[in-house]
Parts: structure tokens; C-alpha cells; sequence
């Protein structure tokens, strides 16, 4: 049996400020094509070769910049405490949001 991938909902991206002045058909369109994912503690918060967008939901995490919070984008780092990370496929992502900050 595969893992069941669950998708962000809109509420949850359109709390984050990075998402919240997007429309609600795009962050209808995020939501869709996002993946969720559950990062214990001292996990990385993004896989290495992953192309995708990691975007913090949830949680805390340490990165080359410093702590990240929710709506902050991780490419590299550490969850310091449980968090959920949203995933986006990059083309996605930057036709709807603009190239990662």
C-alpha cells in the first residue's frame, strides 16, 4: 500500500503571510497541487536533491539563515521542534507566487 499524500488546505497556506495578498482561486490552485508532510524534531525539513518548495506550516526549524517560522521557505535545515511542511512543485509556485525569498 503507498502513502496517502495529503494536501494543504487553503486556510492553512492563506494564514501564512507569504500566501495571504494571493487570490483565492491560486491559493486554491497551491492547495491542490501542495503536499503535507509531518517532520519530527531534529529531522531535515527539506530532503537534499528535492527540487520542490518547502514552505514551514507549522513548527520551528533551524536553517543556514537562522530559526525559520511558519511561512518561511526551507530548502535546508533542521526541525527544532515537530513541524508540518508544505511542499509545492516549483513551476507552481513561482507562476503563482514569484521565485522563492
Amino acid at each position: 500500500m503507498s502513502p496517502r499524500f495529503v494536501p494543504a488546505s487553503v486556510a492553512e497556506l492563506q494564514r501564512l503571510g507569504l500566501f495571504a495578498a494571493l487570490p483565492g482561486e491560486s491559493l486554491a490552485r497551491l492547495a491542490e497541487g501542495s503536499e503535507r508532510d509531518a517532520v519530527a524534531a531534529g529531522s531535515p525539513l527539506a530532503a537534499a536533491g528535492d527540487e520542490r518548495v518547502h514552505v514551514l506550516l507549522s513548527g520551528l526549524g533551524r536553517g543556514p539563515s537562522g530559526v525559520a517560522r511558519p511561512g518561511d521557505v526551507v530548502a535546508a535545515g533542521t526541525a527544532v521542534t515537530a513541524c508540518m511542511v508544505v511542499r509545492i512543485e516549483r513551476p507552481l509556485y513561482d507562476e503563482l507566487v514569484g521565485a522563492p525569498r
